[in-house]
């Protein structure tokens, strides 16, 4: 059976997300096999389908809020609430 993601692997795979976002608007190169294994060891999920998955929700959530994302990991078509609601409470208010 498929474990839900927390909120605390949320924090750490976001972290990881801003900043390849971080290297790529420096104009280096961040492999995509890389940032699923730094996923991969911060939550200690073993299967990179899962990571891969979670990453392609939260391109999706990060989307929906207009959050700069990675084309390396494509969004899918539907995403949990609950990651939407993790990101909102993150993304700067003016």
């Amino acid at each position: 059976m498929a474990m839900l993601w927390t909120d605390e692997e949320y924090a750490k795979t976001n972290r990881i997300y801003e900043e390849a976002l971080a290297v790529r608007r420096a104009g280096r190169p961040r492999r995509r096999v890389d940032i699923v294994q730094a996923c991969r060891q911060a939550t200690g999920r073993k299967a990179d389908g899962s990571v891969l998955m979670h990453l392609g929700n939260l391109t999706s959530a990060r989307m929906a809020l207009g959050l700069a994302t990675l084309p390396e990991f494509p969004a899918l078509e539907h995403h949990p609430k609950k990651l939407t609601a993790f990101l909102e409470r993150r993304v700067p208010r003016d």
